[in-house]
């Protein structure tokens, strides 16, 4: 899932970085992405309480019996 929502973010950075505009324009653009590529990943984590690829591998193995 990560996976694909840093494919998508950076599919949308790339057009910012060749748009035409003024440097900090696109600087200002490129932060806006991250941050809410951060918040996304925050909400993600938080919202399944998984911290650790151990509590990743507990979570499944408690929905499997």
């Amino acid at each position: 899932i990560m996976g694909a929502a840093v494919w998508g973010l950076a599919g949308w950075g790339e057009s910012i970085l060749f748009a035409e505009g003024r440097f900090f324009q696109r600087l200002g653009a490129m932060g806006g992405l991250v941050a809410f590529g951060l918040l996304i990943y925050l909400i993600a984590i938080v919202g399944t309480r998984v911290y650790s690829v151990a509590d990743l591998k507990r979570k499944f193995r408690r929905n499997r019996t």
